[in-house]
């Protein structure tokens, strides 16, 4: 259970739906190394997504500039 709700809380902060109270909750947790290793897959993952989908942007760009 611990493990959905952080991940449910770092969907939120990456969404922007996160409450204060949320964030305070997310942030406490970062203590606990088990809740900060969830946090810290779910934010490498993120990443990762927003990099594939900047490369597949810029490959778009230069496709229409040729």
């Amino acid at each position: 259970m611990k493990r959905k709700k952080s991940g449910d809380l770092i969907k939120r902060l990456i969404n922007n739906q996160i409450s204060r109270e949320e964030l305070d909750t997310l942030l406490e947790e970062l203590d606990d190394e088990e809740t900060a290793m969830v946090y810290e897959l779910y934010l490498k993952d993120h990443f990762d997504k927003i990099m594939v989908e900047h490369t597949l942007n810029k490959e778009k760009e230069k496709k229409k500039k040729v």
